[in-house]
Order: C-alpha cells, then structure tokens, then sequence
C-alpha cells in the first residue's frame, strides 16, 4: 500500500515537472520563432542592399540630339556616346 501512494505521488511530481519542461520549451521556442522571422527580415533588406549597390553606377550625360534609329547622341564626361534611350 505504501509502494502505491509511494509510486503515485511520484509519479504526479514527475508529471509536474514534464509540464513545466513542455511550458519552458514552448517559451523558448517561441523566442527562437521571434529572432529567426527577425533575422530572415534583415536578410531580405541586406539583400536588396546588396543588389542596389552591386549594379552599374549611373553616370550623367548631357544629350546631343537624335541619331540613328533608336539611338540618342549624349555627351559623357567630354566624350559624345550613342546610347539607346530607356522607353520610361
């Protein structure tokens, strides 16, 4: 009879202590959950970051007039150039 209520008891404490080791994983996988979506958002900003900055450089032209075709003729640091116009 002892054994039992020996085995009950502990038995119960040992699903306390299960519960609140389920509480704490949870809380904690909770707080991982949070720093990973944060992490992925910089990631995202860091990328576009990194594509802006790895395109050509944009340099300034003065335009010339018309060319051939399609073309315009610009002037680039003293340089006259014929460049295709951007339809925007």
């Amino acid at each position: 009879m002892q054994d039992k209520m020996t085995e009950g008891t502990s038995t119960s404490e040992e699903l306390r202590a299960l519960h609140s080791q389920v509480n704490d994983l949870t809380a904690n996988n909770q707080r991982l959950s949070g720093t990973l979506r944060e992490a992925r958002d910089q990631i995202v900003v860091l990328k576009e970051e990194v594509e802006r900055l790895s395109g050509p450089p944009n340099g300034y032209a003065i335009y010339e007039g018309p060319s051939d075709s399609d073309l315009v003729v610009v002037s680039v640091n003293g340089r006259k150039m014929r460049v295709t116009l951007s339809p925007e």
